[in-house]
Parts: C-alpha cells; sequence; structure tokens
C-alpha cells in the first residue's frame, strides 16, 4: 500500500462467526485465546443480527485484533515493511494451517496515520472457491 504521510496504526481484525465458532475444529480459537494479551486483543460480542434467527440464541462471535510483532500457533503480523520508494508499505498477515472454516471468517485491515484510516477487505480462497 502507498501512503503519505506514513502509518500510525496498522490492525489486522478477524472474525470468527457464532457458527463457525460453535465447530468441534478449534484450533484458530485456541490460538487465538492463548495468544490474548501480547499484540492481540481478543472480543467476544453477541451477534444480534443472528438472534432471531436462530430463535433467541445467545450466540457470539469472536474477534481479533492483530498488531504487528504478534505472533502465535495461527497466526503472524510482520513488522511494517517501508519500500524503496519510500511511500509504499508491506503490511503481511500469514495464516498458518488454513482449514476449510477459515474462508467463513471475514479479514480486514485497518490503516492510519494523520490525516485518516482506510479500511482493505480480504477474502480467503479454499481449493479454488472463489468467494
Amino acid at each position: 500500500m502507498k501512503a503519505n504521510p506514513i502509518p500510525t496504526s496498522v490492525k489486522w481484525v478477524v472474525t470468527i462467526p457464532a457458527v463457525v465458532n460453535s465447530d468441534d475444529n478449534e484450533s484458530l480459537r485456541k490460538a487465538i485465546k492463548k495468544s490474548n494479551g501480547k499484540n492481540c486483543n481478543h472480543i467476544m460480542t453477541n451477534n444480534d443480527n443472528n438472534d432471531a434467527l436462530l430463535g433467541g440464541s445467545n450466540e457470539t462471535e469472536e474477534v481479533a485484533e492483530l498488531t504487528p510483532g504478534h505472533s502465535d500457533d495461527k497466526y503472524e503480523v510482520a513488522e511494517v515493511e517501508v519500500l524503496e520508494d519510500g511511500l509504499s508499505y508491506k503490511l503481511t498477515l500469514t495464516i498458518f494451517d488454513l482449514e476449510d472454516q477459515d474462508h467463513d471468517d471475514s479479514y480486514y485491515l485497518e490503516v492510519e496515520n494523520s490525516l485518516g484510516m482506510e479500511t482493505y477487505y480480504f477474502s480467503i480462497d479454499i481449493d479454488g472457491n472463489y468467494l
């Protein structure tokens, strides 16, 4: 990405829907919970939009806010890398052990500098299935 002035805040946000959150394959959820603290903010939220559809259930979604330097069994967020031109930056989120349910999660990147904030949305393609 390009920015002038330099980004002052970088945050990757991963939201795990309540339906996926209840899956038996808990490696993603365990990794987020285990890393809660250093460069990771873990938030549980009620999924009010689905309450009526699910017969009033109290389903929750998990939101992980990952910042540069974060590393666990599932995610690694690299430090911001300044490229040759001095105005371009490389911002990297690595997802280890990608699983089918990972494509149900939502991913976005928030980048902020003194002029404002920009959000970039990403999706995951598993086995060539475009989302």
